[in-house]
């Protein structure tokens, strides 16, 4: 039998608060409340670079990062 884990299947992601879909991203702040994140969500038409890190809305305004670049910080 398949293993599933206790809350995947019914776990609410994103600022949406809907089931996981699609392409996600996840928030790198260790404290975000939401941390994954549907793309269209968001704004992003694809994930950024692995070497740049990415912030939701919430955290980029509360850390100051990324704020004026969809929350991508780096990455060049």
């Amino acid at each position: 039998a398949p293993e599933t884990t206790s809350d995947s299947d019914d776990r609410l992601y994103c600022i949406c608060a809907q089931k996981a879909s699609g392409t996600m991203i996840a928030c790198d702040n260790d404290g975000c409340k939401i941390e994954w994140f549907h793309l269209p969500c968001v704004h992003l038409a694809g994930l950024p670079n692995k070497k740049a890190k990415w912030y939701c809305p919430s955290c980029r305004v509360e850390l100051g990062k990324g704020v004026f670049s969809f929350g991508i910080v780096g990455g060049n």
